[in-house]
């Protein structure tokens, strides 16, 4: 005859395989767990391998390059300059390529709506009073009327007073410095790493050496 198990031996029994398979079904949970937390880390380091598609192209980068080219074109052409200026998208800034004329310090430095600016490559009268009073009421008549400034930054964009050096353009397109130049109400000056333009405003100043222009009436 077959011996009967007493109850508690039974409930042991069971007790303990409810136990184990508990034990299995948490083990499996867990690598269940840790395979899907990985997906998420595979899937990115297997796209960060390809190459990108046509709609995750660095379209910020291409706009950069671009704006990048044309303030390179436009420092060899007023007439982009301007245009880049009328059709500028942004606010005034380190990069504007515009500004505001407010007041005027001496023939080459002005307060303006971007801070103290100075022209490059010239280089106010220093001797005259009566030649420096009539430069600089000379440019303050001028910018009176066309108070509105195209603007490129040379290559040093700073000086050690804290200017912002540029070459600045009329509304008609004429350059400031050859402005004054041909006047006779400053004189060439080259500095140190805006050379660009130094042959093209030595040729202004001696037109107006040539003229007896100005601050050149007396040359003899």
């Amino acid at each position: 005859m077959k011996k009967k198990r007493k109850p508690i031996e039974t409930a042991g029994f069971v007790t303990a395989g409810a136990i184990c398979l508990v034990a299995v079904v948490l083990c499996l949970s867990d690598v269940t767990k840790t395979g899907f937390e990985l997906v998420p880390k595979l899937v990115k380091e297997e796209r960060e391998k390809l190459p990108p598609s046509p709609g995750e192209l660095d379209y910020q980068g291409l706009k950069e390059e671009i704006q990048k080219n044309l303030a390179e074109e436009a420092a060899h052409d007023p007439e982009l300059a301007r245009v880049l200026s009328e059709n500028s998208e942004t606010e005034p800034s380190s990069e504007t390529n515009a500004l505001t004329v407010t007041g005027v310090i001496d023939a080459v430095t002005y307060e303006t709506t971007i801070g103290k600016v100075r022209l490059i490559g010239v280089s106010d009268i220093y001797g005259s009073l009566e030649d420096e009073t009539s430069a600089k009421d000379a440019v303050s008549e001028r910018l009176r009327d066309d108070a509105e400034l195209t603007i490129v930054y040379g290559e040093e964009q700073t000086n050690t007073k804290a200017q912002t050096l540029i070459y600045a353009y009329f509304s008609d397109g004429t350059m400031v410095q050859d402005w004054l130049l041909e006047n006779g109400y400053v004189k060439a000056y080259s500095d140190k790493k805006n050379t660009e333009y130094d042959e093209q405003f030595s040729s202004e100043e001696q037109k107006a050496k040539n003229a007896r222009s100005g601050i050149w009436h007396d040359l003899k």
